[in-house]
């Protein structure tokens, strides 16, 4: 998080489900992820939240803010 002049400025992700068939954007403008046993918790700027079940963090990349996600087999 960065503050200048009063405002402060956020990094948000986008969050993207990885298959055998390809990545899928889930959630675009994350700003908190939380993992909870083999749910992971999303929840965007404005609030909107999503929870997904049986998945797991595969990669997350800080410099093009983005995560993968993978299934749990």
């Amino acid at each position: 998080m960065n503050k200048q002049h009063g405002v402060i400025h956020v990094c948000e992700s986008k969050i993207y489900l990885r298959s055998d068939s390809g990545e899928q954007e889930v959630m675009d403008d994350v700003a908190f992820l939380k993992m909870m046993g083999k749910e992971i918790e999303l929840v965007r700027i404005d609030g909107a939240r999503k929870r997904l079940k049986d998945v797991t963090i595969d990669e997350i990349d800080f410099v093009h803010h983005k995560v993968y996600l993978k299934r749990l087999c």
